[in-house]
């Protein structure tokens, strides 16, 4: 709450984009996350796509910044892990596949790169 707090007083929230790895990425992640936690995973759920939608209007290169395919493949892992708590297995199936795509991409680029290879293995995954 706090976090949000001071984003809005800083007018960066509510916001129509969010760039991975902000400020408010990590707030929003923060409150998906602690609705999961609360066992309230459709709210999480929620949460998760919204913040999707946003951060694709703000145009990450996930194919040409590290940092961006790491922030991006956790929301991917999130979104998987609340929906195969839902039941979803389809939709969690779609956004393992869409992580798996994005590391196999790095894997091309740095091939046998210990970082790339973790987050292939998918070891990332929350509990």
């Amino acid at each position: 709450a706090a976090a949000f707090t001071i984003l809005k007083k800083a007018e960066d929230h509510p916001a129509e984009r969010i760039r991975l790895g902000s400020y408010e990425y990590f707030a929003v992640r923060a409150l998906a996350d602690d609705e999961a936690d609360s066992g309230r995973p459709r709210r999480a759920l929620e949460i998760y796509e919204e913040l999707l939608r946003k951060v694709s209007a703000s145009k990450p290169q996930p194919e040409a910044s590290l940092a961006d395919a790491v922030a991006l493949s956790r929301v991917y892992t999130a979104i998987a892990a609340l929906n195969r708590r839902a039941g979803n297995g389809h939709e969690a199936a779609t956004f393992e596949s869409r992580r798996l795509h994005l590391w196999r991409a790095w894997d091309a680029k740095l091939p046998n790169n210990s970082f790339v290879r973790h987050e292939l293995q998918g070891t990332d995954r929350p509990v």
